[in-house]
């Protein structure tokens, strides 16, 4: 018997009872009918202790016959047209079938499992059925490094006439294959590959990747870096074993067992083989038969019996086939970098990240700093290979590099630029992440290192200065909370950057524990200039058609000595800059507006120009709350970090000026 779950041949050692509309028998008629008349059945026949199950298979035959060729006259000029009646269906649908369904708007494949029809009280056979429900499965990985099986559901309501298959909410592969010259098989095979692939990548079940598609999980619409990871989603995967009933009918496929458990079957004198858990006014038909016009709708599989106990194994990324690739199922839970959210995203909206070096290129570091920062990224990504100076065992393994300068230096951005040239996740963390408690610390800080070290990720605690205090004898509270860090900081194995623009208050112990310090001074006029150039590209290259800076207005922010003496750093740079866009955007929309009302035009320009006067008014308005600011305090923010010991912006720092362009 080919693959059909829910009749394993170990149900037929017994008496069983199979239910009109015949499906097991009519999907097999053929092999009924070949054997009856084959060279096989007259040697096997032949003996004496057979001629009662020889006489009752040809009985078996002859009643089956006209029922089959009825079936047959009405089902192959609709299979023809690739379009069926709704009482049929349960023919074409066949267990072991793969079919086309839509999850969330992406097309994926299943195996089906089983048919079953819920019939209105008349109970005369499929005709009466109101609507069929037709259970499937497809792969899954709950580890990122095997697979499993996953269930699937989905209902066909009662229609009248006949219908095109492909309109149908499960559809046979071969049906849509046909009509689209193999793309949408093609389509999946490759979303799944570069998913599969990308798991495999670093042996680790992960994978690090750009999506741009709706948060199923939360709702709403995700754009960003995320990493897919089963085995440390915080999400549920609401996994149910099967039970020992289920097992049998759901065990063997394409000859690996998949996370089954070994069945425990009860012996019984008497066992119907329509499907567990049926109700009373449940049919269960399944679909397909071997004529020839047909056999595209009914792929063969291995003979799936489940025989006595079998031990649980699970199938490896590795040795997956491509026909076991098309199952793969179409959504993975997936942690956003950005938001640091767990989410389930789409994998037809994912993409990999590829290797980039231009935010590397615009930094402006010391060659030896850079070339040591280089040095101990790359370390991690050797793991096990590298070697450890300390003489306790995980002790000291990891990589701790601090920033530390005045605010919008390019700290921040730095590290940026190194998980990027690394092509590495970059986890982020305020103190809004990590909490102010002793306890809240560890136990946040175990969480967000352990994800570090699972995605070899680059580990920034940004503003770290709650955490790098010096301790003082009378705040308890205090010295447990940078306790806390130091404890979990030592035993970090992965590649950990810390920034601050309060240096001077720094605890001793954080001074030994960091094996890199790389201090910024304020930013030069001619750094200035490169931070404006280095937008000024960036906005040429993703804006292109659509915003133009004014060659007058570059001009005044590059040479004014009036925009020279206001001092802006890299962030209040860029901020300035979205700031004039926005406001050259929104005069360009109402002039559009104005001269639509007068009918010369009814839509906004194609190209939005940022001129000199737009800088000049946002500039304004930025030296007026620097002037107040410094007013009201009687001194700027780097003389106010000079009076407390933050820092001494005009002294001479440590290993590198860092300047991001």
């Amino acid at each position: 018997m080919d693959y059909y779950p829910q009749h394993p041949t170990s149900s037929f050692d017994d008496e069983v009872t199979i239910e009109e509309p015949f499906a097991v028998l009519i999907h097999h008629f053929q092999k009924i009918n070949e054997f009856v008349f084959s060279e096989e059945s007259s040697d096997y026949f032949s003996q004496p202790a057979q001629a009662l199950v020889c006489a009752h298979l040809k009985i078996l035959r002859d009643f089956l016959k006209p029922i089959y060729e009825e079936l047959q006259s009405a089902i192959q000029p609709a299979i023809q047209v690739n379009a069926i009646k709704f009482d049929l269906l349960w023919y074409i649908l066949r267990p072991g079938t793969d079919v086309y369904i839509i999850t969330d708007g992406i097309p994926h494949v299943c195996v089906i499992e089983s048919v079953s029809g819920k019939r209105k009280k008349s109970m005369k056979p499929t005709k009466d059925v109101k609507k069929w429900s037709i259970r499937m499965w497809c792969l899954d990985t709950a580890d990122g490094l095997t697979m499993s099986r996953k269930r699937r559901r989905r209902y066909i309501k009662s229609f009248n006439g006949m219908r095109d298959m492909v309109s149908l909410p499960v559809c046979p592969a071969s049906v849509w294959d046909a009509l689209d010259a193999g793309a949408r098989r093609a389509q999946v095979l490759r979303r799944n590959s570069e998913y599969l692939d990308g798991l495999q990548n670093n042996q680790k079940g992960h994978m690090h990747c750009f999506y741009d598609g709706p948060d199923i999980e939360n709702g709403g619409r995700h754009r960003g870096k995320v990493v897919i990871d089963h085995e440390n989603s915080e999400i549920d995967k609401n996994t149910r074993f099967l039970s020992p009933d289920e097992h049998a009918k759901f065990a063997k496929y394409d000859n690996v067992y998949l996370r089954d458990q070994p069945p425990i079957i009860p012996k019984r004198r008497r066992r119907s083989v329509t499907p567990p858990y049926r109700r009373k006014r449940s049919i269960s038909p399944a679909s397909s038969s071997s004529s020839s016009s047909s056999e595209n709708l009914q792929p063969d599989y291995p003979n799936n019996q489940c025989e006595g106990p079998i031990g649980k194994k699970e199938l490896g990324l590795n040795e997956i086939t491509e026909h076991q690739r098309l199952l793969i199922w179409p959504q993975a839970p997936a942690f956003a970098l950005s938001t640091k959210k767990w989410m389930t995203v789409s994998l037809g909206h994912v993409s990999r990240i590829e290797r980039s070096d231009d935010s590397i290129k615009n930094l402006q570091l010391d060659p030896s700093a850079a070339q040591i920062i280089k040095a101990l990224s790359m370390q991690q990504d050797q793991s096990g290979d590298s070697w450890g100076a300390d003489f306790i065992e995980g002790k000291g393994a990891g990589q701790v590099i601090l920033l530390h300068g005045p605010p919008g230096v390019g700290k921040t951005y730095t590290v940026e630029g190194i998980s990027e040239w690394l092509r590495r996740p970059l986890l982020s963390l305020t103190v809004a992440d990590i909490g102010i408690t002793e306890d809240t610390v560890e136990q946040e800080l175990m969480k967000w290192f352990d994800l570090a070290e699972a995605w070899n990720a680059v580990l920034l605690v940004d503003e770290a200065d709650i955490f790098l205090e010096q301790r003082k004898n009378r705040d308890l509270s205090r010295n447990g909370l940078v306790t806390a860090f130091l404890r979990r900081m030592e035993y970090f194995r992965g590649l950990l950057f810390l920034t601050t623009n309060r240096v001077g208050q720094i605890d001793d112990a954080f001074v030994s524990r960091v094996h890199m310090a790389i201090g910024y001074k304020k930013l030069s006029p001619e750094f200035r200039r490169n931070i404006w150039e280095g937008f000024f590209r960036k906005l040429e290259r993703e804006r292109a058609g659509k915003v133009l800076v004014g060659r007058s207005a570059k001009k005044f922010v590059l040479t004014s000595e009036w925009v020279e003496e206001i001092e802006l750093n890299g962030r209040e740079t860029r901020n300035v800059l979205q700031t004039a866009i926005a406001l050259a955007e929104f005069e360009s929309i109402e002039a559009a507006g104005a001269s639509g009302e007068r009918g010369t035009a009814s839509a906004s320009p194609q190209v939005v120009v940022v001129e000199e006067d737009h800088f000049r008014r946002v500039l304004k308005m930025s030296e007026k709350f620097h002037d107040y600011v410094t007013a009201i305090r009687r001194e700027d923010e780097s003389q106010r970090a000079k009076v407390r010991g933050d820092r001494d912006d005009d002294a001479k720092v440590g290993a590198a000026d860092g300047r991001s362009k």
